[in-house]
């Protein structure tokens, strides 16, 4: 597990840095113009609609899949205002992974995947 927590922290820095403004052209929404910070089982979204859901790691079954879901944020009008429920990391090796960002509103939630892979 640490291993795949080091190299998670590495693609996040990664993703954070020359990756995010792929991410936002591809989804214009504010909801996926996003910056990370992974603290040991915890996570923070750093979101433009200038609220900051925090996630806590859930185990699975899966080690190459790390799942956050939502335990609570800052700035966040009601518990009921738009904001992003869970994110699922999915490590295929050393040069890829995949996240999948799931957005709350109104009830719904809706899924943005991110297909990231190493420029060879």
């Amino acid at each position: 597990m640490k291993l795949l927590t080091t190299l998670l922290t590495t693609i996040i820095l990664v993703v954070c840095t020359s990756a995010q403004e792929a991410a936002s052209a591809a989804h214009p929404s504010p909801a996926f113009d996003k910056m990370k910070s992974l603290v040991g089982e915890w996570a923070t979204h750093y979101c433009s609609a200038h609220n900051q859901p925090r996630f806590r790691a859930v185990a699975g079954s899966d080690p190459n899949v790390i799942l956050f879901e939502f335990k609570d944020a800052t700035n966040l009008a009601t518990p009921d205002a738009p904001h992003m429920d869970h994110v699922k990391f999915t490590i295929i090796d050393a040069d890829h992974h995949i996240e999948e960002w799931s957005y709350l509103d109104n009830g719904k939630i809706a899924t943005g995947r991110f297909d990231f892979r190493r420029k060879k």
